[in-house]
């Protein structure tokens, strides 16, 4: 199976992008109002995307329903020599620059999703990552008390992040969560480095509620942190 990056150079030259002043640059519309999708896999022929967040939406909002099933709703759209990837300006984009869990934007309504007609064709995929604010809002708790946040990349010393004291911290009836984030400036979807506004890596972020409550150097001072 191709990655995704390896995707990306097979598509440059397939005229998978529009020019600037096509049609597709200047009409795609106002994005929120598009259907969010989660890129599942790339191949050489499609994407597949992930649009569970966006039934569920579609089920509690347009139908009214306080429940839906749990069911994974996926997908397929057919990369053609018509199918652009914009951003959210409608401007061209680089497909290489599209992870695995990336939001994509389609004009597509969720009223007409049947699974069994798949792949599906599409004009224009619009590149839609998500925000800092919406990045440190999924890692932050719904609930008194506290999340952690380690950041480190493939260059960090980790000699300071010892999974035993992390998991002795984990006993604190306050902290409620951990999160190992991988960070990578050659990638925007996972540039946690910027998303929290970080000088150097590792990095310890404490978070409740609200958002960033404090960051640290080690796990001796998240203590302190979490236990004011």
């Amino acid at each position: 199976m191709a990655t995704v990056s390896s995707i990306a150079v097979l598509m440059a030259g397939c005229g998978t992008n529009p020019t600037p002043g096509s049609e597709a640059t200047n009409h795609i519309g106002d994005p929120e109002d598009m259907t969010a999708g989660y890129v599942m896999e790339m191949t050489e022929s499609s994407v597949i995307l992930d649009l569970s967040p966006a039934h569920q939406k579609y089920v509690q909002e347009e139908l009214e329903q306080d429940f839906t099933d749990m069911m994974l709703r996926t997908l397929e759209v057919e990369i053609t020599d018509e199918l652009d990837f914009i951003d959210r300006d409608g401007a061209p984009i680089d497909p290489e620059i599209i992870e695995e869990g990336d939001r994509l934007r389609l004009d597509f309504d969720m009223a007409d999703y049947d699974a069994t007609e798949s792949p599906v064709e599409m004009d224009f995929l619009v590149y839609d990552p998500k925000s800092n604010e919406e990045i440190i809002a999924e890692h932050s708790p719904s609930e008194e008390g506290y999340h952690l946040a380690i950041v480190y990349s493939d260059d960090d010393n980790m000699e300071n992040v010892d999974e035993q004291e992390v998991e002795k911290l984990m006993q604190s009836d306050n902290l409620l969560q951990v999160y190992y984030l991988h960070t990578s400036e050659e990638k925007p979807a996972t540039n946690f480095k910027d998303v929290f506004d970080l000088d150097t890596t590792p990095a310890f972020v404490v978070l409740d509620s609200n958002g960033v409550v404090d960051t640290v150097g080690s796990i001796e001072e998240v203590e302190n942190s979490i236990n004011q």
